[in-house]
C-alpha cells in the first residue's frame, strides 16, 4: 500500500498510544478516522484530515452506525485495532479478604474490549471491503503477555485470542485481498504503563530487556507504518520489545 494514499481507521484513538498513533499517521495519510467512546479525548485532535468518531466499540449497533454514517470510514483501507486495556490481577489473591478469586467482573470487561470488541470492528470493518471488492489491512494490536504473565489472566488470555485471530483472518481474508497482521509490543512508555506499574517493577522489567529501555511510541507506529507499506506481509505477528521474553 502507498502511504500517503492510505485512509486509516484508528481505534481507541483517545488514549495514550492511540492518540501517539494519530499524531504520527495524520502527517503521512491521507485521512485518519479517530474512534472512540469518549468524545473529550477527541477534542484535542485539530487537523483537518483527522475525523473525530464517538463510538463505544462494544456495540454491534453502535459500530454499524460509525461505519455507515461515515463515508471515508467506510472506504478506508487500513484499520489499526488499538484499543484495548491492560488488567492486573491474579486468578487467586490471598491478600483479598473479601474474596480470594479473580473478580469475573473485570473478566468480561477486559475480554469485552480487548477481544470481542476487535472481533465487532474487524468483522464490520472486512465486510465492507468483500462487498467493494478493495484491498485491505487489519492490524491487531496484540502484547508480548499473550504469551502468558503472572498476574494478567484476563489481559493474556485477551491477547493470546488476538494472535489466534490474526493468524485465522490472514488465511481466511488473504484470498480476498485483505491482509491481517498484529504488532506485540512490549513495555511501552505511556501514562498507562506508568499508571498501571510501580516505578520499582518498571525498573526491574528494564533490567530484564536486552535494549534495558522501555519502547517509545513512535516506535509502535513505525511498525505499523511498516505493515501498511509491506504488501507480502500477512500473517505476521512482530513482537516491538527490545528482545524481552515473559
Amino acid at each position: 500500500m502507498i502511504l500517503r494514499e492510505s485512509s486509516i481507521v484508528i481505534t481507541g484513538a483517545g488514549g495514550n498510544l492511540g492518540s501517539a498513533l494519530v499524531e504520527f499517521f495524520q502527517a503521512k495519510v491521507e485521512s485518519v478516522w479517530a474512534i472512540d467512546r469518549d468524545a473529550k479525548s477527541l477534542d484535542k485532535f485539530d487537523y483537518p484530515n483527522v475525523h473525530p468518531v464517538i463510538c463505544d466499540l462494544c456495540s454491534l449497533i453502535d459500530i454499524d452506525r460509525a461505519f455507515s454514517e461515515n463515508e471515508g470510514m467506510s472506504s478506508s483501507n487500513v484499520l489499526v485495532n488499538n484499543a484495548g486495556m491492560i488488567y492486573n490481577e491474579p486468578l487467586i489473591n490471598l491478600l483479598n479478604r473479601e474474596d480470594i478469586r479473580h473478580s469475573t467482573e473485570a473478566w468480561h470487561k477486559t475480554i469485552d474490549l480487548n477481544l470481542n470488541a476487535l472481533f465487532y470492528v474487524s468483522r464490520a470493518y472486512a465486510g465492507i471491503r468483500v462487498k467493494s471488492r478493495k484491498p485491505g489491512l487489519i492490524v491487531n494490536i496484540s502484547s508480548i503477555s499473550a504469551n502468558g504473565n503472572i498476574g494478567q489472566s484476563a489481559y493474556s488470555a485477551s491477547k493470546a485470542a488476538v494472535e489466534a485471530l490474526t493468524k485465522t483472518w490472514s488465511k481466511e481474508l488473504g484470498m480476498l485481498k485483505i491482509r491481517t497482521n498484529a504488532v506485540a509490543p512490549g513495555f511501552i512508555d505511556t501514562k498507562s504503563t506508568r499508571a498501571n506499574l510501580s516505578d520499582a517493577v518498571i525498573d526491574r522489567y528494564k533490567k530484564s530487556i536486552p535494549l534495558k529501555r522501555l519502547g517509545t511510541a513512535d516506535e509502535y507506529a513505525k511498525t505499523i507504518q511498516f505493515l501498511i507499506e509491506n504488501d507480502y506481509l500477512n500473517g505476521a505477528i512482530i513482537p516491538v520489545d527490545g528482545g524481552m521474553v515473559i
